[in-house]
């Protein structure tokens, strides 16, 4: 064989090696595109989700998923906020979480007010709406609620514009509390329905004054979606048959014997009350709870343990049962509670009031007979050494043993009705209320979820440290990367 037909062998397997390493390499590329599909078609579908900020602000809490896991019908949402908008970036955020929980019902639809008017305007006509940009709407089977960008923020003091937000060093995002209560008000049926007795110097409601008001309280209510109303009982004699939890907050005069009646119809006929009253205030109440196995003392609870002043009494342990199984070692405050005890009583029947002493006061307090002393100091002759107890929970119709889900009698009654006040109100009074309003009216899944907050970190620079900062970003780290690959070529070439 001559050298030119070797030379001619050798390109041919030249080109061959070519061929097939064109066609190896091209075969690799076409296997990892394929594994590289797979791979995000089954990431899709099949995926976890990590919350890695620190005050867990794109999470559910143990509420929301709750309410979720708990949905008979599907949820639609419509997110109508312009994509400009400061906040939209956080709405989407937390939105996205309902949407992609494992057990989720929920459905989610962004329009751009700005761009989807015709959108906007079928959503307007659908729900028989007037203006709806800047809001989320949740709508199931026949109802719908509207949630405004507005109310998903508490604004600091220094934000005078909701645009403006990030400017703010901190606020509090109420995102998951809106939409977990929108999404649980439409996928039930009627809200609850709660009546305030009223004409005996009780607490109002409507009352937006410090020391008595409860308007505070009525509207914490209302986002938890429970309708009230106020109740005058002299004009009418009788509890509403729509009632499902009667409130009576801190009546300073007595009941009238036909008011009292009507009370006492209403407990012996599965009634559900939540009684809050105050020391040295006897209403007649006190009587019709003698048959119930509760007595009213007249005294004052006075406990020093815990408390800034002394008519303060605060506690952080609770009793096991429905109000307060979720209240460990949260705080709830009293002010000058009269004892509230549990008696024996005489008769003996499968269906006999049961109580239980949810809260005591320490062993350092007592109670003090005498409404005038001051200071109060123990007197060991008339007054009653602690722990004193301050609220009882009390069922009748459901008997011992008896796991059976039947109509009973429920009552909650706590010896203050200060605590709730719009001067007094706190958080752990406010989870008080809530267990002990979804006890009464059994509601098993508590929504009052606490608003989340945001840390935001300004950094202030003059100009020669945003000089500084420039050439850093800019020139600085290019330089070093160029550096690095220069220094790579030369040991190469080397």
């Amino acid at each position: 064989m001559s050298e030119k037909d070797d030379k001619t062998l050798a390109v041919v397997a030249s080109k061959g090696r070519h061929f097939f390493s064109g066609v190896n390499a091209l075969t690799a590329i076409v296997l990892m595109s394929l594994i590289w599909y797979m791979l995000n078609y089954l990431s899709s579908r099949h995926y976890e989700r990590y919350d890695i900020s620190k005050m867990q602000f794109y999470s559910l809490s143990e509420r929301s998923h709750d309410i979720l896991n708990q949905l008979r019908y599907p949820v639609e949402a419509y997110v109508i906020v312009p994509t400009s908008s400061k906040l939209f970036d956080h709405i989407q955020a937390s939105i996205t979480v309902y949407e992609a929980h494992e057990n989720s019902n929920v459905s989610v639809q962004y329009i751009d007010p700005h761009r989807d008017l015709t959108e906007v305007q079928n959503l307007s006509q659908r729900f028989n709406l007037g203006l709806i940009n800047n809001s989320v709407i949740f709508a199931s089977q026949n109802k719908h609620r509207i949630v405004p960008i507005d109310d998903l923020i508490i604004k600091d003091e220094r934000e005078p514009d909701i645009e403006n937000v990030e400017k703010n060093v901190r606020f509090k995002f109420l995102a998951e509390q809106k939409f977990s209560g929108a999404i649980y008000d439409v996928s039930q049926g009627e809200n609850s329905k709660v009546y305030f007795l009223s004409g005996h110097g009780e607490h109002e409601p409507s009352d937006h004054t410090a020391a008595k008001g409860y308007s505070k309280m009525a509207h914490y209510l209302s986002d938890n979606f429970i309708n009230f109303k106020r109740l005058r009982l002299a004009e009418r004699l009788e509890v509403p048959d729509d009632c499902d939890a009667l409130v009576i907050a801190g009546p300073t005069r007595k009941f009238s014997q036909p008011e009292l009646i009507a009370i006492s119809d209403y407990l012996n006929n599965n009634g559900r009350v939540l009684m809050l009253l105050e020391s040295f205030a006897y209403s007649g109440l006190e009587d019709i709870l003698i048959d119930w196995g509760v007595s009213i003392g007249e005294n004052k609870v006075i406990d020093k343990k815990f408390a800034v002043n002394s008519s303060q009494v605060s506690v952080y342990d609770y009793a096991a049962h429905p109000v307060s199984d979720k209240l460990k070692n949260i705080q709830t405050s009293f002010f000058s509670p009269c004892s509230v005890d549990l008696v024996k009583l005489e008769d003996d029947a499968t269906d006999r009031p049961r109580g239980v002493v949810l809260i005591n006061s320490s062993s350092n307090s007592w109670a003090e007979v005498d409404a005038e002393t001051s200071p109060e100091v123990f007197d060991e002759n008339k007054d009653r050494k602690g722990p004193i107890p301050i609220a009882v929970a009390i069922e009748r119709g459901v008997g011992e043993n008896i796991d059976v889900s039947i109509e009973s009698t429920r009552i909650v009654i706590v010896g203050d009705a200060d605590f709730l006040s719009n001067g007094l109100l706190s958080a752990g009074s406010l989870d008080f209320l809530s267990y002990a309003l979804n006890w009464l009216i059994d509601n098993e899944t508590d929504i009052s979820i606490p608003p989340k907050v945001f840390d935001q970190i300004s950094i202030a620079l003059d100009k020669k440290g945003l000089d500084k900062l420039f050439f850093l970003s800019v020139l600085g780290l290019p330089s070093i990367f160029g550096l690095l690959a220069f220094l790579v070529w030369l040991r190469r070439k080397a």
